[in-house]
């Protein structure tokens, strides 16, 4: 009762599915082919978005040699940096988001400052003015005093003179 399992050799690949995998190839080129110009709605540099125009103009190359494994290669190469441009803006978007946050922040703490240099603003008038009144009252208090000096001086002599 031993059977035997038959393994079946993989299938080799049809002209169907030859022809699908070009055609998702050429599907994929054509959509890659708006990159750049998205890329510019992202508000990214011009030298990044010329260098992409550059690598999407190795895109025909791609589709007419596509069974080449350096086309392979150069097309896995093309997608990597896609992926890792779109992995830049994404990190981009988030220090963008931070920052926006950060400024929000710092424009309430700037705010708060602003009130406080009224306060103080406010105050430093209030020091002069006591400043300025304390000045007028030293100087009355010294001409006093040396009206005193002097009136007691004058008395000495009198009495002095008098003797």
């Amino acid at each position: 009762m031993d059977k035997k399992v038959q393994e079946t050799p993989m299938p080799t690949p049809t002209i169907t599915e030859k022809e699908s995998r070009q055609g998702l190839g050429t599907s994929v080129a054509h959509a890659a082919s708006y990159l750049p110009a998205l890329l510019e709605i992202f508000g990214l540099p011009k030298a990044v978005v010329r260098g992409v125009e550059h690598a999407m103009s190795l895109v025909p190359s791609l589709r007419k040699n596509a069974g080449s494994n350096g086309n392979e290669a150069l097309r896995d190469a093309v997608n990597s940096r896609f992926v890792s441009i779109l992995a830049e803006q994404q990190r981009l978007a988030d220090r963008c988001d931070s920052l926006e946050i950060e400024n929000a922040k710092i424009r309430g703490d700037l705010a708060g400052a602003a009130g406080q240099i009224e306060v103080l603003k406010a105050d430093t008038q209030a020091l002069r003015t006591q400043m300025e009144s304390l000045q007028k009252r030293s100087l009355y208090l010294t001409v006093a005093a040396v009206a005193s000096f002097l009136i007691a001086l004058a008395a000495l002599t009198v009495r002095l003179a008098a003797r």
